[in-house]
């Protein structure tokens, strides 16, 4: 899959396209509507399916302190397109430079000059140009005044109503309810990084466990999660604690351990490691005795393993 950072950057000779345009935060399945039109719209017109994000998010520039947590690091989108099928994306930077283009540049000097965009699909709430001043309709307009065209596809509604987006999986994750946000996304919420050096307590509780330094901007909820890790192409169920460890500590930074069912081999330091919740099994807290905490960790375990072996989905 072709990436490009800047849309001047886009080959001149360029095939032409079918264009999903959108943040992506996260692939989910409201993003998935637009995504899976594009590439049915691709193969149907012998187009190359292309996707157009932005990076950073648009409301870092504008409003920065309201800006999102993202879900997931822009590599990890990158590669979940590039599974989906999409042939090139392209990654523009989000500055004052694009975000004065007016929509009619945008249109004709982004989509059709650069990308040779013959097919644009994208929500209905999309916005473009100075000010946000282009609407979905006059997108399509433009699109069919040059032969094109554009599908603008509706929100994605859960069985409850609710719109299928990335604030509703945010505010999922961060409630530590990773069961709606597994439903929402389409898969269970991962956090990738390397594997740091922690504090060895674990160790000493007979609890090895790899500290986490992820790259994800989302944080989920303080607690014992049962998960599922994938360490040196290998998968491994888990039992996962996120917080400060207060029976020792009272302040400190948010941790992210996870001890591995059936892992023997050597510390990994600096290895890829991507670690699945798959359940909240309880909130983090503090033990007066050693001994209650010892026994809760077991306790979490076995609860861990429970769950890991109930998935439909073995390991």
């Amino acid at each position: 899959m072709l990436v490009f950072k800047e849309y001047q950057e886009w080959p001149k000779d360029t095939e032409r396209s079918c264009v999903a345009i959108g943040n992506f935060d996260g692939v989910h399945h409201g993003h998935r509507l637009i995504l899976d039109q594009a590439l049915e719209v691709s193969r149907r017109n012998n187009l190359v399916p292309t996707v157009m994000t932005f990076d950073p998010h648009p409301r870092r520039l504008f409003r920065p302190e309201t800006a999102p947590a993202l879900i997931e690091p822009l590599e990890v989108r990158l590669e979940r397109l590039n599974n989906l099928g999409f042939e090139q994306v392209l990654v523009q930077e989000f500055d004052a430079t694009f975000a004065s283009l007016t929509a009619e540049r945008f249109v004709n000097a982004v989509l059709l000059e650069a990308l040779n965009a013959r097919h644009i699909v994208v929500g209905r709430d999309f916005r473009f140009g100075k000010a946000r001043s282009g609407t979905t309709e006059a997108l399509k307009q433009m699109l069919q005044a040059a032969g094109g065209d554009a599908d603008l596809m509706p929100e994605l509604r859960a069985a409850d109503g609710e719109v299928v987006s990335s604030t509703v999986v945010r505010k999922a994750i961060e409630q530590g309810d990773v069961e709606t946000a597994t439903k929402l996304l389409g898969r269970p919420p991962e956090w990738q990084g390397s594997i740091v050096r922690g504090d060895g307590r674990g160790k000493g509780l007979g609890f090895a466990t790899a500290n986490l330094k992820y790259s994800n901007e989302i944080k989920p909820a303080l607690g014992v999660y049962a998960g599922i890790a994938s360490l040196q192409s290998k998968r491994y169920g888990c039992v996962v604690n996120v917080g400060i460890n207060p029976t020792f500590e009272e302040h400190g930074p948010v941790k992210f351990e996870a001890h591995l069912f059936g892992y023997s081999g050597p510390d990994v330091y600096d290895e890829l490691f991507r670690v699945k919740l798959i359940s909240r099994i309880r909130e983090e807290r503090k033990f007066e005795r050693l001994e209650d905490l010892i026994a809760q960790v077991h306790a979490d375990a076995q609860k861990a393993k429970d769950i890991i072996q109930a998935l439909e989905t073995p390991l």
